[in-house]
């Protein structure tokens, strides 16, 4: 070391670099060590020109003093000049492992890996180990979970995005729209949106309980509109749209959805589910009190009497008061249908009475 030190007085750097080696064979110390090599990489990048063996000496150095933010820095800074980014991702793996009773420093180191994997190397499966490895250090960070997620997104890496986004919604009590993005815009490119829905709804089915019962619900009709549209499996969206109003029963969105879902086959279903949004949805809206009207006229006669009284009490209703209906019809239009019609299942059952007295 004395020699070195001599060199570096009188600003020979050949010698300091061709020496490298046995110097570091006798300092004991490791932060001496990675002082050593820290000034031995800036030799070697800028008079040598050789960043390739600045960045092999930067990897040592991190590798021995890995708290050192700054050397961290210089290491990525190299990388990009030596185009040696797993290199230094591995470096920087390599270092995280040192940090067995520090998991904060831990995860920090896997972050950085991952984000020379995703940004330098595109590679998003890399990624995403390194950033799930970082959120199981620190299970409560959401945000490297999000970053797992949209790594595993971008990797096609289906039950780990739906892990890592349900994981993710546990923790905000939201759904981030951003990891849904993601996912559809992967599952778009590859036409995977069977995998991606089934991934889903398992990730959802192991953990639905720790969730609020809205979160919850948004994924269940999420998974019933990718059904929908994209797989065209109707039962399965309709499977997901029921459960989605079992948590939610008084969302109107989740109830329109599954109302989309039932006009397929039209039957008393779809008349419970368009009189539950009449119930709880746009008092000025005459609309599904209609529809439900005509399902029922056309599947249950005797059913469809009620539902026209009603239809016909609620349309007068804002018609004495001066109101507009707020769906695609007028007050007056419904109320004189509603009316029609309910004369004429009158009339059939009184005719109908009428030749079972005779009989």
């Amino acid at each position: 070391t004395a020699l070195w030190r001599a060199y570096r007085r009188a600003g020979e750097w050949e010698p300091r670099v061709a020496m490298l080696d046995a110097v570091l064979l006798v300092v004991a110390d490791a932060s001496e060590q990675a002082e050593l090599l820290g000034e031995a990489a800036k030799l070697q990048e800028e008079k040598a020109a050789a960043p390739s063996a600045a960045l092999g000496s930067l990897c040592t150095a991190v590798s021995l003093e890995p708290r050192r933010r700054d050397r961290r820095a210089e290491l990525v800074r190299v990388a990009d000049r030596a185009e040696g980014w797993l290199d230094a991702a591995l470096a920087l793996r390599a270092a995280a492992a040192s940090f067995a009773d520090d998991p904060s420093s831990a995860a920090e180191l896997r972050r950085d890996e991952a984000r020379l994997l995703e940004a330098k190397l595109d590679d998003y499966a890399g990624a995403f180990e390194a950033f799930k490895a970082a959120a199981e250090l620190m299970p409560e960070d959401a945000v490297t979970l999000t970053h797992a997620a949209r790594c595993a997104a971008h990797a096609a890496m289906w039950k780990d995005w739906a892990k890592a986004t349900v994981a993710t919604a546990v923790i905000l009590g939201r759904l981030d729209p951003t990891l849904v993005q993601a996912s559809e815009h992967a599952a778009r490119e590859t036409d995977a949106w069977q995998e991606l829905a089934s991934a889903l709804a398992g990730a959802l089915g192991r953990r639905e309980g720790e969730l609020p019962p809205p979160v919850a619900s948004k994924i269940h009709g999420l998974i019933a509109e990718w059904h929908r549209d994209r797989t065209g499996d109707a039962e399965a969206a309709k499977v997901a749209a029921q459960r989605a109003i079992e948590l939610t029963p008084d969302d109107v969105a989740a109830l329109e959805r599954l109302v989309t879902l039932q006009r397929s086959a039209p039957g008393p279903e779809l008349a419970d589910t368009l009189l539950r949004v009449d119930a709880v949805g746009d008092e000025r809206s005459l609309d599904a009190l209609r529809e439900a009207a005509a399902v029922t006229l056309e599947t249950d006669p005797a059913r469809a009497v009620k539902v026209l009284r009603r239809l016909y009490r609620k349309a007068s209703d804002l018609w004495l008061a001066g109101g507009q209906a707020s769906g695609g019809e007028s007050v007056e239009a419904v109320a004189d249908w509603a009316l029609d019609q309910l004369s004429d299942k009158l009339l059939e059952v009184r005719e109908r009475e009428g030749a079972a007295h005779l009989l």
